[in-house]
């Protein structure tokens, strides 16, 4: 069972409960997820499915009217991560550098898969994971989101990320102007 580090459940934990819905999500996950929920912390590896179980339950109940409620998650979660003392920074960078930051540190909050980034023109990035077979595709969703808002805070505009769900290599191609 591959390993995603806490900061993404303390995140869904503190914005569940923000939203009034922390008790619902409890409810709702199973209960070694629930335990991960209750007691994860920003630098401990939890199980990449209940981080994604997470995810998935608490978006639903904090986006009740979002289309892809897991994709808005994963922007909040880019706001959350970018936001704050970070913010300048990320203004200042363009996205292409962003994008390889981001799979540079990928190691930093998953204890599995090797990435890659492919430029392709001046608006127009992929990044790929491989060796990362179960990465649940809720999660990959969630990325999109997460992915979308970084390049927004860069400046981006008209962002658009598709994942490509084609196995064993998980791809998220990036376009903006």
């Amino acid at each position: 069972m591959a390993g995603y580090r806490g900061i993404g459940v303390v995140f869904a934990r503190r914005t569940s409960r923000a939203a009034r819905v922390e008790t619902t999500v409890m409810q709702r996950l199973p209960s070694a997820t629930r335990e991960t929920f209750i007691k994860a912390n920003m630098s401990c590896w939890v199980p990449i499915e209940h981080a994604t179980d997470i995810f998935d339950v608490a978006s639903s109940l904090m986006y009740p009217s979002s289309t892809n409620a897991i994709r808005e998650l994963g922007r909040a979660l880019a706001r959350d991560n970018l936001g704050g003392a970070y913010r300048h920074f990320v203004r200042m960078m363009s996205v292409p550098f962003l994008i390889k930051q981001n799979a540079l540190l990928w190691r930093a909050y998953h204890n599995a898969g090797r990435t890659e980034v492919e430029l392709f023109d001046s608006n127009s990035v992929v990044l790929r994971v491989h060796e990362y077979p179960d990465l649940p595709e809720r999660f990959r969703e969630c990325m999109c989101g997460w992915l979308e808002q970084a390049i927004v805070m860069t400046g981006g505009k008209d962002v658009c990320v598709e994942k490509s769900d084609i196995e064993p290599v998980h791809k998220w191609h990036m376009t903006w102007r």
